[in-house]
Protein backbone atom coordinates (compact mmCIF):
# COMPACT_ATOMS: atom_id res chain seq x y z
CA UNK A 1 0.00 0.00 0.00
CA UNK A 2 1.15 3.56 -0.73
CA UNK A 3 2.24 5.47 2.37
CA UNK A 4 1.23 9.02 3.22
CA UNK A 5 3.46 11.77 1.91
CA UNK A 6 5.32 13.19 4.87
CA UNK A 7 3.99 16.57 5.97
CA UNK A 8 0.64 16.26 4.15
CA UNK A 9 -2.64 15.79 6.00
CA UNK A 10 -4.17 12.39 5.08
CA UNK A 11 -7.21 12.72 2.84
CA UNK A 12 -9.38 10.66 5.17
CA UNK A 13 -8.90 13.24 7.93
CA UNK A 14 -9.97 16.04 5.62
CA UNK A 15 -12.98 14.04 4.48
CA UNK A 16 -14.16 13.29 8.00
CA UNK A 17 -13.64 16.81 9.29
CA UNK A 18 -15.66 18.14 6.36
CA UNK A 19 -18.70 16.18 7.62
CA UNK A 20 -19.14 18.44 10.64
CA UNK A 21 -21.26 21.07 8.88
CA UNK A 22 -23.19 18.76 6.56
CA UNK A 23 -25.77 17.37 8.98
CA UNK A 24 -28.71 19.70 8.47
CA UNK A 25 -32.45 18.93 8.28
CA UNK A 26 -32.62 20.82 4.99
CA UNK A 27 -30.04 18.41 3.56
CA UNK A 28 -31.17 15.12 5.11
CA UNK A 29 -34.95 15.63 5.08
CA UNK A 30 -36.93 16.67 2.01
CA UNK A 31 -40.66 16.31 2.44
CA UNK A 32 -41.41 17.33 -1.15
CA UNK A 33 -39.43 14.54 -2.72
CA UNK A 34 -39.99 10.78 -2.74
CA UNK A 35 -36.53 9.24 -2.50
CA UNK A 36 -36.13 5.99 -4.46
CA UNK A 37 -35.60 3.00 -2.18
CA UNK A 38 -34.92 -0.67 -2.76
CA UNK A 39 -33.41 -0.17 -6.19
CA UNK A 40 -31.29 -2.86 -7.78
CA UNK A 41 -29.64 -3.69 -11.09
CA UNK A 42 -31.09 -6.44 -13.30
CA UNK A 43 -29.49 -8.22 -16.27
CA UNK A 44 -32.01 -9.97 -18.53
CA UNK A 45 -30.10 -10.60 -21.76
CA UNK A 46 -29.04 -14.12 -20.73
CA UNK A 47 -30.91 -16.80 -18.70
CA UNK A 48 -30.64 -16.47 -14.92
CA UNK A 49 -29.83 -19.23 -12.43
CA UNK A 50 -32.37 -20.11 -9.73
CA UNK A 51 -32.14 -22.15 -6.52
CA UNK A 52 -33.28 -25.74 -6.50
CA UNK A 53 -36.97 -26.42 -5.84
CA UNK A 54 -36.08 -27.99 -2.50
CA UNK A 55 -34.28 -24.89 -1.26
CA UNK A 56 -36.18 -23.10 1.50
CA UNK A 57 -34.31 -20.49 3.58
CA UNK A 58 -37.01 -20.75 6.25
CA UNK A 59 -35.75 -24.25 7.05
CA UNK A 60 -32.68 -22.68 8.64
CA UNK A 61 -33.04 -20.92 11.99
CA UNK A 62 -29.77 -19.13 11.30
CA UNK A 63 -30.95 -17.72 7.96
CA UNK A 64 -34.27 -16.70 9.51
CA UNK A 65 -32.35 -14.82 12.19
CA UNK A 66 -30.26 -13.00 9.56
CA UNK A 67 -33.40 -11.93 7.70
CA UNK A 68 -35.03 -10.78 10.92
CA UNK A 69 -32.69 -7.80 11.17
CA UNK A 70 -34.70 -4.59 10.93
CA UNK A 71 -34.66 -0.94 11.95
CA UNK A 72 -37.56 0.79 13.66
CA UNK A 73 -39.13 3.74 11.83
CA UNK A 74 -40.76 6.07 14.31
CA UNK A 75 -40.49 7.04 17.95
CA UNK A 76 -41.05 3.98 20.10
CA UNK A 77 -42.48 3.26 23.50
CA UNK A 78 -39.93 3.41 26.34
CA UNK A 79 -38.10 0.11 26.74
CA UNK A 80 -35.47 0.20 29.51
CA UNK A 81 -32.56 -2.16 28.88
CA UNK A 82 -30.96 -4.29 31.56
CA UNK A 83 -27.28 -4.50 32.38
CA UNK A 84 -27.01 -8.03 30.99
CA UNK A 85 -28.87 -7.10 27.80
CA UNK A 86 -26.47 -4.25 27.16
CA UNK A 87 -23.45 -6.45 27.76
CA UNK A 88 -24.93 -9.12 25.50
CA UNK A 89 -25.25 -6.61 22.65
CA UNK A 90 -21.75 -5.21 23.17
CA UNK A 91 -20.11 -8.62 23.51
CA UNK A 92 -21.87 -9.89 20.39
CA UNK A 93 -20.39 -7.00 18.43
CA UNK A 94 -16.87 -6.41 19.69
CA UNK A 95 -15.76 -8.47 22.68
CA UNK A 96 -12.24 -9.90 22.53
CA UNK A 97 -12.30 -13.70 22.57
CA UNK A 98 -9.71 -14.61 25.25
CA UNK A 99 -8.53 -17.78 23.51
CA UNK A 100 -7.84 -16.19 20.12
CA UNK A 101 -7.67 -12.42 20.65
CA UNK A 102 -10.20 -11.98 17.82
CA UNK A 103 -13.65 -10.39 17.91
CA UNK A 104 -17.05 -11.31 16.41
CA UNK A 105 -16.61 -9.06 13.35
CA UNK A 106 -14.05 -9.32 10.57
CA UNK A 107 -11.27 -6.73 10.73
CA UNK A 108 -8.66 -6.03 8.07
CA UNK A 109 -5.36 -7.21 9.50
CA UNK A 110 -7.09 -7.85 12.85
CA UNK A 111 -6.33 -4.22 13.70
CA UNK A 112 -9.79 -3.38 15.16
CA UNK A 113 -9.87 0.41 14.67
CA UNK A 114 -13.17 1.03 16.50
CA UNK A 115 -14.19 2.08 20.01
CA UNK A 116 -17.73 1.73 21.40
CA UNK A 117 -19.30 4.30 23.73
CA UNK A 118 -22.80 3.46 25.05
CA UNK A 119 -24.79 6.54 26.03
CA UNK A 120 -27.23 5.00 28.52
CA UNK A 121 -30.48 6.93 28.87
CA UNK A 122 -33.02 4.45 30.28
CA UNK A 123 -31.84 1.26 31.99
CA UNK A 124 -33.10 -1.09 34.67
CA UNK A 125 -30.01 -1.74 36.77
CA UNK A 126 -27.22 0.51 35.49
CA UNK A 127 -26.90 4.24 36.00
CA UNK A 128 -27.63 6.55 33.10
CA UNK A 129 -24.57 8.20 31.63
CA UNK A 130 -21.70 7.93 29.18
CA UNK A 131 -19.62 4.74 29.15
CA UNK A 132 -16.78 3.21 27.18
CA UNK A 133 -16.80 -0.50 26.37
CA UNK A 134 -13.54 -2.28 27.19
CA UNK A 135 -13.65 -5.28 24.82
CA UNK A 136 -10.81 -7.20 26.47
CA UNK A 137 -12.06 -6.94 30.05
CA UNK A 138 -15.74 -6.94 28.95
CA UNK A 139 -16.46 -4.00 31.23
CA UNK A 140 -18.04 -0.56 30.98
CA UNK A 141 -15.75 2.27 31.99
CA UNK A 142 -16.47 5.94 32.66
CA UNK A 143 -14.45 8.06 30.21
CA UNK A 144 -15.45 11.26 32.03
CA UNK A 145 -16.74 12.26 35.46
CA UNK A 146 -20.57 11.92 35.44
CA UNK A 147 -21.01 15.28 37.21
CA UNK A 148 -18.92 17.02 34.55
CA UNK A 149 -20.95 15.39 31.76
CA UNK A 150 -24.21 16.45 33.40
CA UNK A 151 -23.02 20.03 33.98
CA UNK A 152 -21.50 20.42 30.52
CA UNK A 153 -24.11 18.70 28.36
CA UNK A 154 -27.27 18.71 30.49
CA UNK A 155 -29.78 15.85 30.55
CA UNK A 156 -28.53 13.26 28.09
CA UNK A 157 -31.97 12.43 26.70
CA UNK A 158 -32.31 16.10 25.75
CA UNK A 159 -28.79 16.08 24.29
CA UNK A 160 -29.85 13.25 21.98
CA UNK A 161 -33.06 15.07 21.04
CA UNK A 162 -31.13 18.24 20.22
CA UNK A 163 -28.14 16.82 18.37
CA UNK A 164 -29.74 14.01 16.30
CA UNK A 165 -31.47 15.31 13.19
CA UNK A 166 -34.37 12.86 12.99
CA UNK A 167 -35.16 12.61 16.71
CA UNK A 168 -37.31 14.76 18.93
CA UNK A 169 -38.15 14.99 22.61
CA UNK A 170 -40.27 11.81 22.42
CA UNK A 171 -37.49 9.70 20.84
CA UNK A 172 -37.88 6.82 23.32
CA UNK A 173 -34.22 5.80 22.94
CA UNK A 174 -32.87 3.71 25.82
CA UNK A 175 -29.23 3.53 24.69
CA UNK A 176 -27.47 5.46 21.95
CA UNK A 177 -24.44 3.37 21.08
CA UNK A 178 -21.73 5.59 19.63
CA UNK A 179 -19.17 3.99 17.35
CA UNK A 180 -15.91 5.92 17.10
CA UNK A 181 -13.03 5.14 14.80
CA UNK A 182 -9.26 5.40 14.98
CA UNK A 183 -8.39 4.96 11.31
CA UNK A 184 -4.70 5.33 12.13
CA UNK A 185 -4.77 1.79 13.52
CA UNK A 186 -5.53 0.64 9.98
CA UNK A 187 -3.82 3.28 7.89
CA UNK A 188 -0.46 2.54 9.50
CA UNK A 189 -0.59 -0.73 7.56
CA UNK A 190 -2.94 -0.04 4.65
CA UNK A 191 -2.42 3.67 3.94
CA UNK A 192 -5.49 5.72 2.93
CA UNK A 193 -7.44 2.54 2.25
CA UNK A 194 -7.35 1.84 5.98
CA UNK A 195 -10.06 4.49 6.37
CA UNK A 196 -12.30 2.49 4.03
CA UNK A 197 -11.60 -0.66 6.07
CA UNK A 198 -12.54 1.25 9.24
CA UNK A 199 -15.93 2.18 7.78
CA UNK A 200 -16.53 -1.37 6.52
CA UNK A 201 -15.86 -2.67 10.03
CA UNK A 202 -18.28 -0.13 11.50
CA UNK A 203 -20.95 -1.58 9.21
CA UNK A 204 -20.19 -5.08 10.46
CA UNK A 205 -20.54 -3.87 14.06
CA UNK A 206 -23.90 -2.28 13.25
CA UNK A 207 -25.13 -5.57 11.79
CA UNK A 208 -23.98 -7.55 14.83
CA UNK A 209 -25.57 -5.05 17.22
CA UNK A 210 -28.90 -5.19 15.40
CA UNK A 211 -28.96 -8.99 15.27
CA UNK A 212 -28.21 -9.25 18.99
CA UNK A 213 -30.75 -6.56 19.86
CA UNK A 214 -33.43 -8.25 17.78
CA UNK A 215 -32.75 -11.56 19.49
CA UNK A 216 -33.32 -9.84 22.85
CA UNK A 217 -36.52 -8.12 21.74
CA UNK A 218 -34.90 -4.68 21.57
CA UNK A 219 -35.55 -2.36 18.67
CA UNK A 220 -32.58 -0.75 16.94
CA UNK A 221 -31.74 1.74 14.23
CA UNK A 222 -28.45 3.10 12.87
CA UNK A 223 -28.16 6.90 12.82
CA UNK A 224 -25.54 8.96 11.03
CA UNK A 225 -27.57 12.17 11.13
CA UNK A 226 -26.12 13.84 14.20
CA UNK A 227 -23.77 16.72 14.94
CA UNK A 228 -20.36 15.14 14.83
CA UNK A 229 -18.68 18.08 16.54
CA UNK A 230 -21.08 17.94 19.50
CA UNK A 231 -20.70 14.17 19.90
CA UNK A 232 -16.90 14.35 19.63
CA UNK A 233 -16.96 16.97 22.38
CA UNK A 234 -19.14 14.70 24.54
CA UNK A 235 -16.71 11.83 24.05
CA UNK A 236 -13.73 14.02 24.84
CA UNK A 237 -12.44 13.69 21.27
CA UNK A 238 -12.81 17.30 20.11
CA UNK A 239 -9.04 17.85 20.28
CA UNK A 240 -8.10 14.37 19.08
CA UNK A 241 -6.53 14.13 15.64
CA UNK A 242 -7.00 10.37 15.30
CA UNK A 243 -10.31 9.32 16.91
CA UNK A 244 -13.74 10.54 15.80
CA UNK A 245 -17.38 9.53 16.09
CA UNK A 246 -18.46 7.66 12.95
CA UNK A 247 -22.02 6.45 13.46
CA UNK A 248 -24.54 5.65 16.18
CA UNK A 249 -27.05 2.87 16.80
CA UNK A 250 -30.17 3.57 18.85
CA UNK A 251 -31.60 0.83 21.08
CA UNK A 252 -35.25 1.33 21.95
CA UNK A 253 -38.62 -0.40 22.06
CA UNK A 254 -39.11 -3.04 19.35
Amino acid sequence: MRRHTEGLLPLYRLYHRNQYDLVDPAVTVDGDRDWPTGEYREFTRLPAETPSESFDPDDSAFLRRLRSRSSFDDATEPRPVSRDELFAVLASAYRVTPETGTRPVASAGQLYPLELYPLVLDAVDIDAGLYHYNPAANTLERPADPDYVADRFGPLDRFVADEWTHLGADHGVSVMLLVAGLPSRSTVKYGERGYLFTLVEAGAVIHAVQLAAGHLGIGSRPYAGFRYDAVDELLGLADESDEWALVSVALAGP
